[in-house]
């Protein structure tokens, strides 16, 4: 049986057998004389750089908090009574010294009547004792026992008095009610709550500041509330705690803002708390160019004028949507490019380009 074979397919086979003998040459066979040998380049590592002018930047420490009335009370009864008259209901405004709810006086103003003529009656009596020790006819035991009598019933109808002003309940502040306990003709005891009663004026923004920031606040320094809504609404710092969170290791700090028609706050509700603290000059980068040095101190990358890598600190002010805003030395020549695969100390190819602190790196 014979095989004809294709002339197409006998070229192909040669060609690939050619190709393979002059590569397995080629591998062992001297350069030509003429062939140029390249010269050895730099072994130095290439970044870019650029040198980054400052800029004055207006400082601030910004905080997550919330907002918080100016104080919460629990009124509660002092007496064992039934509430009477309700003159005072959920969400409605009031004033210091309104009437809110009046329980059951019972026999107490009989008592106040009674403990007023036993007031009466002792007061004539250590006059009368006082005028006789005067002629000799007491002696100061008497004057005693008569000024003892007196202080009793002073006493008896003071008691008396506040069983009867306790019956009626009135507001301890101007504030809003939060919550009412009772309803009417309910029974309740010494203690019982009966309304709780929220001060909004003014209301607060409660945060919790960092223990490397908190010496950077006291009291009555300006700030500011950003709120959910939007609003931005100006205030006084009124207090800086001395005590650390022991969980945490922050401080409590409070803002204070006005609210003189005292209108209810939504408490608990997220709201950012703003202290300036002045203008300086900062560099404007992008977060990526951050790093840490062996110790987990922040920092970034720079060459000194030999061209040598160096870290140099920086602090952290704050963030927005092309940044972050860091402090520094006065003028830095920081790498963009590269400066992941170079270390401190390290001599490199610099690329320069001149730029100011705006958007570097991004």
């Amino acid at each position: 049986m014979s095989i004809t074979l294709n002339r197409g397919y006998l070229a192909a086979a040669a060609v690939i057998i050619a190709t393979a003998v002059w590569m397995l040459l080629g591998s062992d066979a001297e350069p030509a004389a003429d062939t140029a040998i390249p010269q050895e380049t730099s072994r130095l590592a290439r970044v870019q750089v650029e040198d980054l002018i400052p800029v004055q930047h207006v400082r601030s420490i910004k905080l997550s908090g919330k907002l918080a009335a100016n104080r919460t009370v629990t009124i509660k009864s002092e007496l064992r009574a039934r509430v009477d008259a309700i003159h005072a209901h959920k969400g409605q405004i009031v004033r210091r010294g309104q009437l809110l709810l009046e329980l059951d006086r019972r026999d107490w103003p009989a008592r106040v009547q009674q403990a007023q003529a036993n007031l009466r009656q002792r007061q004539l009596e250590q006059h009368s004792v006082t005028q006789l020790k005067k002629q000799g006819l007491a002696n100061e035991s008497l004057l005693a026992q008569a000024d003892t009598a007196l202080a009793n019933a002073q006493a008896e109808l003071t008691a008396a008095q506040l069983q009867v002003d306790a019956a009626a309940v009135h507001a301890p502040f101007d504030g809003v009610i939060n919550n009412r306990m009772v309803e009417l003709g309910a029974f309740v005891k010494d203690g019982d709550p009966l309304l709780e009663l929220v001060d909004f004026a003014p209301y607060l923004v409660t945060a919790q500041v960092a223990e490397n920031d908190v010496s950077l606040l006291s009291p009555g320094m300006p700030g500011q509330a950003r709120l959910l809504s939007g609003q931005v609404v100006s205030g006084t710092i009124r207090f800086v705690s001395s005590l650390a969170n022991t969980a945490t290791r922050t401080f409590t700090v409070e803002l204070e803002l006005a609210n003189p028609k005292h209108q209810p706050i939504p408490a608990g509700q997220s709201a950012q708390l703003i202290v300036p603290l002045g203008e300086r000059q900062a560099y404007h980068i992008s977060p990526a160019l951050l790093v840490l040095d062996a110790a987990g101190k922040m920092g970034l990358k720079v060459v000194n004028q030999d061209n040598r890598v160096e870290f140099v600190s920086v602090d952290l002010e704050g963030a927005d949507q092309n940044g972050v805003w860091v402090y520094g030395p006065e003028s830095i020549r920081l790498i963009t490019q590269g400066a992941g695969f170079v270390q401190p100390g390290q001599q490199v190819e610099a690329v320069i380009r001149v730029t100011t602190s705006q958007s570097a790196g991004e």
